[in-house]
């Protein structure tokens, strides 16, 4: 199972190529469609700024039949 920072660097990667692939585009839309991602993950993308995290773990407890989701 992928780690969390496994995620988050995975999803990062995945977003600049996406934005640098749409953008390089001869096709407004597309251009804007990269933006659209752009804008989406800023927050992630401006190393300059710290960014949080909230994490939320599903824990299935089958033994007793409940669901337990921690944050």
């Amino acid at each position: 199972m992928a780690t969390l920072k496994e995620t988050l660097k995975q999803t990062h990667d995945w977003s600049l190529s996406r934005i640098k692939e749409l953008c390089s585009r001869d096709d407004f839309e597309e251009v804007v469609n990269g933006d659209s991602i752009r804008q989406e993950f800023r927050e992630w993308l401006d190393i300059e700024e710290e960014s949080h995290v909230l994490s939320l773990e599903y824990i299935d407890d089958a033994d007793s039949g409940v669901d337990i989701i921690e944050i």
